[in-house]
């Protein structure tokens, strides 16, 4: 089957994700591996057998191809403009005539070093993107001039998607090269040690006297002027002209016990499970369209275990960590015997282990060839817009979970590698039905990025299959078990430790900006287990702070991790030995159908805080995600493009974002302090905030002082004399309060000013030589005007009030 023909099918919907296309032309062991340096040819056998690669190519100059190819290197010349237009219509031929000019320019530049005409030949290149993915490829014109098929194709061969034809495809510039082609006319025995063979006579050979034909079979060394090649037992080197090729045995899978641990590999596959999530989360962030994914970076990806616990999660967002397994482990238990390989799984509901609707997960279960299910492997990504409450998936007035958005229990996005584009749009419409909401505007929006993170999913499950041919299932799973293991260890070690410093049993609160407490107990047995009891929390709000489950188990899972002492990797063997007591009906674990959007934004620090108060562990951070939404509201202006990222993409001016100086609590180490954002509208615009600790302060420790608390403030523009006419105009400066939604005017201006975290120990008092600045924030001015500058005007617009 022709890339071609498989790029027609995904566009009718199908799965891409198969076995051929993976083993097709582009796999690695399908290539040549090519060998240069003095050192290349010593390990050549060996990094071909790793890499799965039957043949290395040495030319007999690899030592010195630095010289030796800059004489005999083309003459290039090189031209690029930039273009910014979409690809369709007269454009193709307006880039055919641009081209067209590049070359006439560049062919004569050429001439006049006293190249021949005959000797030239060109390349041309797009520079190509789809439009809102900021992923551009450098497409060479192929053969038969066809660059969107070009494009297409490589798109798909990195990604292993497209986009839907609707989606334009932009040129961002345009180059050419111009080239011009040169004419061009048994000596001993040495004991030589192999792994797995051991010390063994090895022949010795020189180059020079190795006639073109001649074959040379390992173990053997074959010696020139400028470089050794090794070659292994049973690889056989061919000698030509002017390369040597080898052909390199190929094991079956590394030799690594299936039985015993060993702790150097522990290490390996502990970083090569956390480099296969990362390697998910660039395909994701590369292939997205979502400005929350790919500019926020609110996402995750991760590896699971056949029975949905944790293996390993890249470095992304905390919050997703624990809820993301609870999401796996609930689909595992629903469909368990009713999966198949080439599943895909969609699922964002609080009950199924959601965190709060825009974060929809993509589960996809890893098969053997056995046909059992050995690994799951998921992504978790903030989308735009998935429909809700007066046009937001995030309404800060919301009180039921139908007010914010499409909620998914489970739904089968890919089965027989059909992409049920019509099932996943009905859900993703479904929500305007309600009264006051609004279906989700972005359908196309939504359909990339689940294509992306399918890509994502299925890059994630083609390289723990690799990892396994290489080592063997059963090795690769006593490994992904001795990780949760080793994790549960630690966690077990800590908590002993803690009982001997603060006993068996002790316990902290905390509240909301609203007053609900958060009540936690935790005890400790002698085997290092505990219980995290939440009882005495407040009852499920009338609003969206409320929490599910599995935001509580992220933030237990996150911040033992930070109380541990320890490089360990985060997973499902944290909490093992931790036993978690969240009584039905409180905001901890609310009702099917309530709220939850702010819960995982504001009550999940909120937890974090309550947490490492209950062990003692740090005084209170600013404990605000500080959520701000802005929408452009309808308008029969056009506006003129800016070169700013926020001011390109909206209608704004970022008038400051800079350190809130002074806001950080003081004591011997200072509170860092908060951010100040002052954005002015260009045009109408509606803001949402959805913020925390604006009132209550964030808390000290062992004496330190309060943070200052947050404010939201919205700032009019309004004429100096009510009534009249007047081109003079002022600012009426309102506080929005905590959670609010507000359509603000052109020139009216938006300014959070987030909480400072509090401090820790009595200012003044010294430790072991430390001077109390540590902790203090940093003054750099992260954008706009100095540190301190807001603050100084609206303390002198409160006093002129």
């Amino acid at each position: 089957m022709t890339t071609t023909s498989r790029i027609r099918r995904v566009k009718q919907g199908i799965n891409p994700g198969d076995g051929e296309y993976r083993k097709g032309e582009y796999e690695i062991g399908k290539h040549y591996l090519s060998v240069f340096g003095g050192a290349g040819g010593q390990h050549a056998c060996e990094i071909a057998s790793k890499l799965g690669i039957s043949t290395a190519i040495i030319h007999k100059y690899s030592s010195i191809l630095s010289a030796y190819g800059m004489a005999l290197a083309d003459v290039v010349q090189e031209a690029q403009e930039p273009v910014n237009a979409i690809y369709a219509g007269s454009a193709i031929n307006d880039l055919d005539a641009r081209l067209n000019n590049l070359r006439s320019g560049v062919k004569q530049a050429l001439v006049a070093q006293n190249i021949h005409e005959d000797d030239i030949y060109y390349e041309e290149y797009l520079n190509m993107r789809y439009q809102g993915t900021e992923t551009a490829m450098m497409i060479l014109r192929p053969s038969r001039g066809d660059f969107k098929e070009a494009f297409l194709e490589q798109h798909l061969r990195e990604f292993n998607f497209v986009f839907p034809e609707n989606r334009s495809i932009l040129i961002d510039d345009i180059r050419t090269n111009f080239a011009a082609v040169e004419p061009k006319s048994i000596e001993r025995e040495v004991k030589t040690y192999f792994t797995g063979v051991g010390l063994i006579s090895t022949p010795v050979y020189l180059l020079e006297k190795l006639e073109p034909g001649t074959t040379v079979s390992g173990p053997a060394m074959i010696l020139d002027k400028t470089q050794s090649i090794v070659l292994v037992p049973s690889a056989q080197a061919k000698v030509l002209s002017a390369h040597v090729v080898i052909d390199i045995p190929q094991l079956s899978a590394v030799q690594t016990s299936s039985m015993d641990v060993d702790p150097i590999q522990l290490s390996v596959f502990a970083h090569r499970f956390m480099s296969i999530a990362e390697q998910m989360g660039r395909i994701l962030q590369k292939t997205c369209v979502s400005l929350n994914i790919k500019e926020r970076l609110d996402f995750s990806c991760a590896v699971f275990g056949p029975d949905g616990g944790l293996v390993a999660n890249a470095p992304h967002v905390p919050v997703h960590l624990g809820s993301m397994s609870y999401a796996v482990q609930y689909q595992h238990e629903l469909l368990q015997g009713n999966l198949q390989a080439g599943d895909v799984l969609v699922s964002n509901h609080p009950e199924a282990g959601g965190a709060h609707l825009p974060d929809v997960a993509v589960i996809t279960p890893v098969f053997s060839d056995s046909n059992e299910i050995v690994f799951y492997v998921g992504s978790r990504g903030h989308h735009t817009d998935i429909g809700g409450l007066g046009g937001t998936s995030m309404p800060p007035n919301s009180t039921e979970l139908w007010q914010e958005g499409a909620a998914i229990k489970s739904f089968r996005l890919i089965r027989n590698s059909h992409f049920d584009e019509e099932g996943i749009k009905k859900i993703l419409t479904a929500p305007g039905d309600f009264p006051g909401c609004t279906p989700s505007r972005r359908l196309d929006d939504n359909l990339s990025d689940l294509k992306a993170q399918v890509a994502a999913s299925d890059k994630g499950m083609t390289l723990i299959q690799s990892l396994m041919n290489e080592y063997g299932q059963d090795v690769v799973q006593l490994y992904m078990r001795a990780i949760q293991s080793n994790a549960e260890i630690s966690v077990r070690a800590f908590l002993r430790q803690t009982l001997e410093k603060k006993g068996a049993y002790f316990k902290g609160v905390d509240q909301m900006d609203n007053g609900s407490e958060i009540h936690l107990a935790v005890s400790i047995d002698n085997s290092g287990s505990a219980v995290f009891d939440f009882t005495g929390t407040a009852t499920e709000m009338y609003s969206n702070m409320n929490a599910p489950p599995s935001i509580t188990y992220s933030a237990i899972i996150y911040t033992l991790r930070l109380l541990i002492d320890l490089d360990i990797p985060l997973n499902q063997g944290c909490l093992s030995p931790i036993k978690i007591i969240l009584p039905k009906g409180t905001f901890l674990n609310p009702s099917a159908g309530a709220a939850v959007c702010a819960g995982n934004t504001q009550t999940s620090q909120r937890v974090v805080d309550v947490i490492l108060k209950t062990f003692g562990a740090a005084a209170a951070s600013h404990g605000c995600m500080n959520c701000l939404g802005l929408e452009k509201l309808p308008t029969p202006t056009r506006l003129g493009k800016s070169t700013q990222t926020l001011e390109r993409r909206y209608p704004v001016i970022l008038r400051e974002f800079a350190i809130r100086k002074g806001s950080g609590g003081k004591g011997r180490f200072n509170g860092g302090d908060g951010a100040i954002r002052d954005i002015e509208c260009r045009a109408p615009i509606r803001f949402s905030v959805i913020t925390e600790r604006r009132s209550i302060a964030p808390y000290g420790m062992q004496g330190g002082g309060t943070g200052a608390k947050g404010v939201n403030y919205w700032v009019r523009r309004v004429a100096k004399e009510d009534g009249k006419e007047s081109r003079e105009f002022v600012d009426r400066w309102i506080n929005m309060g905590a959670k609010n939604m507000v359509a603000m005017g052109e020139r009216d201006r938006c300014i959070i000013c987030t909480p400072g975290g509090g401090a820790w120990g009595v200012e003044g008092d010294a430790i072991d030589g430390v001077e109390s600045a540590i902790g203090e924030s940093s003054e750099k001015v992260y954008y706009g005007r100095a540190a301190g500058s807001l603050s100084s005007r609206m303390n002198a617009q409160a006093e002129s009030n």
